[in-house]
């Protein structure tokens, strides 16, 4: 009786077996095995399905075999954004994907300078939503060089194409953010955080929250100076500070942030 046990077991584990082989060797024939292309192919099937989240699982294996291929990105990024999640944590699983996909996106696409500016700016609206963070607003200027990069000659700073001065904007607020609450970095360093600001600014004019932070830069640096009982230099650094406002209020009439920073310094 045992032996007959056995055997049946043995012949229940042997079909189980290759029924699971046979399971592994379907996906990997139809996933793993298949061509970026034929998994796009895929995921356009799922979005017509609107299974969203299945399309989002093949593009985003489309991405990983070609991951220069902006089509598939724009492909992984829309079928995210319509994928609806079930908790927190696929939320979070979720926007971890969207995040990268942008990343990957912005890297690609050099000279598209909107693409890379929605990825900066989805990353600096989390730094927004939240508290001080100095590790946050490093990882801005981090991403922020790692775009410049493309722009940038080897052993040089200098950019390549002027435009690229746009990017300049994001590095420029998280160092002032970081200024501010840190009065002992190196000179170098807070000038620099000025030169973004005024490059960027020289780029795109228009800037309502670019110029502001410039005002802010100058605003800090002179109340420094008062304390310091440089009187001469700090009233210089109000006076541009204040010069940045008037300029802008001239671009930008009637922009509520140009108006509230025009009523302060004249409250000043």
């Amino acid at each position: 009786m045992a032996a007959q046990v056995n055997k049946k077991f043995i012949i229940i584990l042997s079909a189980t077996l290759f029924a699971a082989f046979i399971g592994v060797a379907w996906v990997a024939s139809t996933v793993f095995l298949k061509s970026a292309s034929d998994l796009a192919g895929l995921g356009d099937a799922k979005m017509a399905e609107k299974d969203y989240k299945g399309a989002a699982e093949l593009y985003s294996r489309a991405v990983n075999k070609e991951q220069s291929n902006v089509e598939y990105l724009n492909k992984w990024i829309d079928s995210l954004e319509k994928a609806i999640p079930n908790t927190p944590s696929e939320f979070g699983e979720y926007y971890g994907f969207y995040m990268a996909a942008h990343r990957q996106l912005a890297l690609v696409s050099r000279g598209q300078f909107d693409i890379q500016r929605k990825y900066l700016d989805l990353l600096k609206s989390e730094i927004d939503g939240m508290e001080f963070n100095r590790g946050a607003n490093d990882g801005m200027i981090r991403e922020t060089e790692s775009l410049l990069a493309h722009y940038q000659s080897p052993g040089s700073d200098a950019l390549t194409d002027p435009k690229a001065n746009v990017l300049r904007r994001y590095r420029g607020i998280a160092w002032v953010r970081i200024i501010e609450r840190t009065p002992d970095l190196k000179p170098e360093v807070v000038e620099r955080a000025r030169e973004d600001l005024e490059a960027a600014l020289a780029q795109d004019p228009d800037d309502v929250e670019c110029a502001i932070t410039l005002e802010g830069w100058y605003t800090i640096q002179a109340s420094r100076l008062e304390t310091a009982q440089k009187l001469d230099e700090a009233k210089a650094a109000r006076e541009k500070a204040a010069q940045v406002i008037a300029t802008l209020a001239q671009r930008r009439p009637g922009h509520p942030w140009v108006e509230t920073y025009a009523l302060r310094q004249r409250g000043d």
